[in-house]
């Protein structure tokens, strides 16, 4: 297969490239990244399982709702001015404490390495 094409549109999508897929079909991830890594010549594996997926996304759903509900309960409080003072100086606080403590130790801004191909990488930064 070359993958150096035209940019033409009607010579891009190669015909025997093509999947045809009818509307009563149904094709499972595992029949989808069979047919990707046939096209491509890549070897993809399917890294998590579905109820991995499902469970994280149930997850990362309650705890929008959790967070829906405290400011659902605490709305009559969040409208109070210095309520939003106070978390504007705990953040302020916060940050400029890293900021001096970075000062105070000479700590880089960027520290540099080389990666495995021999080029030089920021490695950590502030």
């Amino acid at each position: 297969m070359d993958l150096k094409r035209d940019g033409k549109p009607e010579t891009f999508y190669k015909e025997e490239n093509k999947w045809k897929i009818e509307t009563t079909d149904v094709y499972d991830a595992q029949r989808q990244i069979e047919f990707i890594n046939n096209s491509l010549r890549t070897d993809v594996k399917i890294s998590h399982t579905f109820a991995a997926i499902m469970f994280k996304n149930f997850f990362a759903l309650f705890i929008i709702f959790i967070f829906y509900e405290i400011v659902k309960y605490a709305y009559a409080t969040l409208l109070k001015q210095w309520v939003w003072f106070g978390i504007a100086i705990t953040v302020f606080v916060v940050c400029t404490g890293g900021l001096i403590y970075s000062m105070s130790n000479d700590m880089p801004l960027f520290k540099f390495k080389r990666n495995e191909f021999g080029s030089v990488v920021v490695d950590e930064y502030f």
